[in-house]
């Protein structure tokens, strides 16, 4: 048995110190068969007990309180190196196995102390842990996960802080072991050099950093780096970083100084920042330095040496080919100053459509998509860090010939999330469909699996094409087969949707065969309505009228009838300036058709208006024609020369609104009264039109006579249909006067289900069940009504308080196979079922053996009876 029995800054001290936790307590031996389970943050502490053990995580753990451990100074780092100044046993050279659970607010604050981290200096092998939230504060060789690490470390992730000296970094402090799959977003400070998002400093003969990446900002003094402060060796390869770096010299967006080592497959996008040396790749090129296939969109800015690539490169040695980078976004040259020779290429510089979705494929061939890169509608990004891929087709059930949109979503191992609509691969498994660049086209009905891949990852939806909306007329209707030139005349006809989906289509009306106009209508398929469609015949003579191939027969267009004006009268004799002036006119039919003139407004003489009205046969038709006068005084009016009478117009600020009195609420599309409250200093009564307003929109008029120097109170009426709060105005001509009105949404039924049988036998009773639901603000009651292939068959009145609800239920009886629609609707919202409807088997002979030929339950009687029950109502609701 190991006991810890060292006290003191080596062990556990101060007034907040971790229990002391012995190995023999845990569960396990500590060997690779049977490893020790940590399940708590002492016993967490207590792996420095045997370094050379392993070990593993039995669930997640919150590490908050050592922030208050060792007076301050925190968790103690498992392992030390033995060659430091606070050598206390040497480094971890076990294994730990987070088995992907989460250290959570680990806090080491041991500023003047080397190898700072959960494992101070390691050989060993650390993976499969998240550690979040950490604050880690050290000197020299400082990282969340390992202060020095000359082991390896795979799938670790960390977030949190990091400060020190030298050799800096957000995963590891100085590495010289191997980093896979691994990834840091944590802030990074150090004072003197080597600072890196992931590594402070990396090298050896051995080290790699693969498939990582760093999301945090970056500070430091010299070799700063996105990914790696400084590297001396070794690989770094599929790496990106996405945060802020900033320093004094040697800075990089992947890579602050770069020696001897070869950096393949990286891309960064952040921001470097600095005096000396500054690259979006690479601070400095040194000594064999080499990168290839990778691209930088980050904004370089610098004093000196400031390039896009590259600040510096410096040895003849260094390599580069295959690199791009965004011409539009980061420095204008791509490196600061070059001294070599050895720049193979080719070193690309490009814009930003040019790097980007389909495109990228084109422009950066070099960096091998397929196996390394995926594209994406943005930057491309490595197929490794490609964790999932979501598919989504935006309309699943589509009418024949439309189009939609396919949406494929990545999510990277950073949190980030990218679109590769247009650059994913697409197949069908059916001609009914066809994808390219993210669009769904459609060519035939049926259903078909649409798959999308991208990054090795294939993704399926289903996508059912129906036929398209085919509203057709199926009967017309004109009131009259003689109409007068130039007379409109009003079409009825009858139209249902045919199709298998909602939407819009045109009919036509057609004359003589020949189209001459189309009028757009929406509709449910099986629903009917009525659409009226407008025809003004300008010639002489006997027409066809059909609105598709339904026809409404014969009309013969004859000479308009001659049409007098019988009277005018201005309906008001005082006015304000700026107040309409209604005049009522009546002109008289007495030919045998309906006709049509125009009805001429003049005032002193002068035209100012005009109105074609339509009259019927022997009879005579009245209507308003307006004025306003702009200027005080007095005016004579006549329409067609026949006198309307005098107006006296007065000042417009004679009329005076002073107070609007609105009622408690309102409902959305009901009438409402308020109070309005007007003065007219004028020495004449006045006749006012007072207006209400809401949101600028008119919602009521009305005209009221208002006495001579006095104050009067008027009720106006009005009617807001959008529920909420409004601002009711009351205005007369000059003024107005403002108030808040609420109004509650008005009563309106929604259809939130239907139940119908997937399938019945022709003849034979099937229960349909719709569920119903007043969404609005007030009571209502609305017929709800039940349709058999297009026929309504029965309806109910129902009668809910606002947000109440109920189930009706009836029984439908269709009497031939094959597919047919259940429809129920409401006066607000419809709701539709498909049932196959099967043949019903077929009767014995009547009179065979073992047959029951009485009427009422024999075989053959529930066809009959279908047909009758169809006839006289196939459905009765019943209430639940």
């Amino acid at each position: 048995m190991v006991v810890l029995v060292s006290i003191g800054a080596a062990g556990f001290s101060g007034s907040a110190a971790a229990q002391e936790s012995t190995l023999d307590e845990m569960e396990g031996s500590g060997t690779a068969q049977d490893p020790y389970v940590i399940t708590t943050v002492d016993e967490l502490q207590a792996m420095n007990q045997d370094r050379d053990a392993h070990y593993v995580l039995g669930n997640d753990i919150d590490a908050g309180e050592t922030e208050n451990w060792n007076t301050g100074a925190g968790f103690r780092p498992i392992g030390n190196n033995p060659n430091s100044d606070e050598a206390e046993g040497g480094r971890f050279s076990g294994t730990f196995d987070g088995q992907n659970h989460t250290i959570s607010g680990l806090t080491v604050d041991r500023p003047t102390r080397n190898d700072v981290g959960l494992f101070g200096d390691s050989t060993g092998t650390v993976k499969h842990v998240r550690i979040t939230d950490a604050s880690m504060a050290g000197k020299q060789s400082v990282g969340v996960a390992v202060g020095g690490n000359s082991g390896t470390v795979t799938d670790v992730t960390v977030t949190g802080t990091v400060s020190g000296t030298v050799s800096v970094g957000g995963l590891a402090g100085a590495n010289t072991g191997q980093i896979a799959a691994s990834g840091a977003n944590v802030d990074v400070t150090a004072t003197k050099r080597s600072a890196g998002g992931l590594a402070g400093s990396f090298g050896g003969d051995s080290g790699e950093i693969r498939r990582s990446y760093a999301t945090g900002d970056v500070d430091g003094v010299d070799y700063v780096g996105g990914v790696v402060g400084t590297t001396n060796g070794g690989v770094v390869a599929s790496v990106f970083a996405t945060g802020a770096v900033n320093g004094t010299e040697n800075v990089g967006g992947l890579v602050g100084e770069h020696n001897e080592a070869r950096l393949v497959r990286g891309y960064f996008t952040g921001t470097a920042t600095g005096t000396n040396q500054v690259g979006g790749a690479v601070g400095d090129i040194r000594q064999d330095g080499s990168i290839a296939r990778a691209y930088t969109t980050g904004d370089v800015r610098g004093d000196d040496d400031a390039g896009a690539v590259a600040g510096y490169i410096s040895q003849r040695e260094a390599q580069l080919s295959e690199v791009y980078w965004n011409s539009q976004v980061s420095a204008s040259k791509a490196f600061g100053v070059d001294d070599t020779e050895s720049v193979t290429g080719p070193i690309t510089g490009l814009t930003t459509d040019e790097m980007t979705g389909q495109a990228a494929r084109e422009n950066m061939n070099g960096l091998n998509f397929g196996p390394a890169w995926a594209a994406t509608d943005e930057y491309p990004v490595h197929r490794w860090a490609v964790e999932t891929v979501s598919f989504s087709i935006e309309v699943t059930r589509i009418a024949r010939g439309d189009t939609t949109d396919a949406t494929v979503t990545l999510e990277l191992v950073d949190g980030r999330t990218v679109t590769a609509s247009e650059t994913a691969s697409y197949g069908t498994n059916s001609s009914v469909a066809s994808v390219d660049a993210g669009t769904v086209s459609t060519s035939e009905t049926g259903t078909a699996e649409v798959t999308a891949t991208i990054a090795g990852q294939t993704k399926t939806e289903t996508l059912t094409v129906l036929e398209p909306p085919n509203i057709t007329a199926t009967a017309v209707s004109i009131d009259e087969d003689l109409v007068a030139q130039n007379a409109p005349v009003d079409i009825v006809t009858t139209v249902v949707n045919t199709g298998d989906i909602a939407g819009e289509d045109t009919v036509s009306l057609r004359i003589d065969g020949e189209t001459v106009s189309e009028v757009t209508v929406s509709g449910e398929p099986d629903v009917e309505q009525n659409v009226t469609v407008d025809w003004q015949p300008e010639s002489l003579g006997t027409y066809d009228v059909a609105v598709d191939d339904a026809s409404a027969g014969t009309v013969e267009v004859v000479e308009p009838p001659e049409l007098t004006t019988e009277s005018a009268v201005a309906n008001v004799s005082v006015v304000s300036a700026g107040a309409s002036v209604p005049v009522s006119v009546t002109i008289a039919n007495d030919d045998r058709l309906r006709g049509a003139r125009n009805a001429t407004l003049s005032v002193d003489g002068e035209n100012v208006t005009s109105e074609l009205v339509s009259v019927e046969p022997d009879t005579e038709t009245t209507t308003a024609l307006s004025w306003t006068p702009e200027e005080p005084g007095t005016y004579d009016l006549a329409v067609d020369g026949v006198s309307a009478g005098t107006v006296e117009v007065v000042p417009a600020d004679s009329i005076t609104v002073e107070n609007v009195s609105t009622p408690a609420n309102a409902t959305g599309g009901e009438s409402f009264d308020v109070d309005v409250t007007v003065n007219n200093t004028a020495d004449v009564t006045v006749s006012e039109r007072l207006r209400l307003t809401a949101n600028g929109q008119t919602v009521g008029t009305t005209w009221a006579e208002l006495p001579a120097n006095d104050t009067t109170t008027v009720a106006v009426s009005g009617v807001v249909n959008n529920s909420g709060t409004t601002t009711l105005s009351a205005e007369s001509t000059s003024s107005s006067v403002s108030a808040d009105l609420s109004v509650l949404e008005p009563a309106s039924f929604a259809l939130t289900a239907l139940d119908a049988p997937s399938s019945v036998t022709a003849g034979e009773s099937a229960t349909v069940s719709a569920t119903i639901e007043n969404q609005g603000g007030v009571a209502g009651s609305q017929s709800v009504r039940l349709s058999l292939g297009g026929t309504q068959v029965t309806s109910e009145s129902v009668e809910l308080a606002a947000g109440a609800s109920t189930t009706v239920s009836g029984d439908i009886s269709p009497s031939s196979a094959g597919e047919t629609r259940v429809t129920a609707q409401t006066d607000d919202d419809n709701r539709t079922a498909t049932v196959t409807v099967d043949a019903a088997s077929t009767p014995t002979t009547p009179g065979a053996a073992g047959t029951d030929t009485s009427s009422g339950s024999g075989p053959g009687f529930g066809v009959a009876a279908a047909v009758v029950a169809l006839l006289a109502g196939a459905a009765l609701w019943r209430r639940r």
